[in-house]
């Protein structure tokens, strides 16, 4: 759990390339985008090889991607009916489908993630508690990128990495005029903006650095000096 943008997806799909499973299948779905059993329907159907397998071949070894990883995020958007359904899934491990084929069980970590605090949305009875607790084994709380600067460099690091492989370009380093602004900046869109702004960034670039020139406007205000009052 943590705000909008503060990285609980990235943080999901570290825990799963650091585990046994990472091998196999990782898949985030936003809960917000499904209305009722649409979600079950969509997920767990055969044709699906991550959860139900091959329906001939299930799909058994160190590969199976019915042994990877499912985040469900925003899971407060769930709706009452889903958060059942959802809640006799997790119970049983198996999945019903309405075509009348078999049940199928299935090995899958199962992570959510919101940008709430579910167990006050259980007292307002906005979430269920059964559903509740089924998920709540591990508390992960992401804390804000304001309150966690040291980790802006390295984040730096992995989005420049990141970005310039897939834009083919051949940047490698920050200036640290630019690191600079960034710790001293609030990010209030968290993980995703630092994101955005070195994607940009990446795709300005014209040489191996990143400097201010490539940064969006409203740092270059931050980074100007001020104006001379008596001109």
């Amino acid at each position: 759990r943590g705000e909008t943008g503060t990285g609980k997806q990235l943080t999901a799909r570290i825990i799963h390339d650091l585990s046994p499973r990472r091998q196999n299948r990782f898949m985030a779905v936003n809960c917000g985008s499904f209305k009722n059993d649409l979600l079950i329907e969509e997920l767990f159907r055969p044709r699906n090889r991550m959860f139900t397998g091959d329906v001939q071949n299930k799909g058994t070894g160190p590969h199976s991607d019915e042994e990877g990883t499912l985040l469900l995020d925003q899971i407060e958007d769930l709706s009452p009916k889903m958060q059942l359904s959802m809640l006799k899934i997790i119970d049983s491990k198996k999945i019903s489908l309405q075509d009348g084929i078999d049940d199928f069980p299935f090995d899958l970590r199962i992570m959510a993630a919101s940008r709430y605090d579910l167990c006050k949305l259980v007292e307002e009875e906005k979430f269920k508690e059964e559903l509740y607790y089924r998920l709540n084994v591990i508390d992960l709380y992401i804390p804000p990128l304001r309150a966690r600067k040291d980790d802006i460099r390295p984040l730096c690091g992995y989005f420049l990495d990141k970005y310039s492989k897939e834009f083919k370009k051949a940047v490698e380093t920050i200036a640290d005029d630019v690191i600079s602004v960034f710790m001293s900046h609030d990010f209030p869109g968290n993980v995703r903006e630092l994101e955005h702004i070195i994607e940009r960034a990446v795709i300005l670039a014209d040489g191996s650095t990143i400097e201010m020139k490539h940064l969006p406007g409203r740092f270059q205000q931050t980074a100007s000096p001020p104006a001379d009052a008596s001109k």
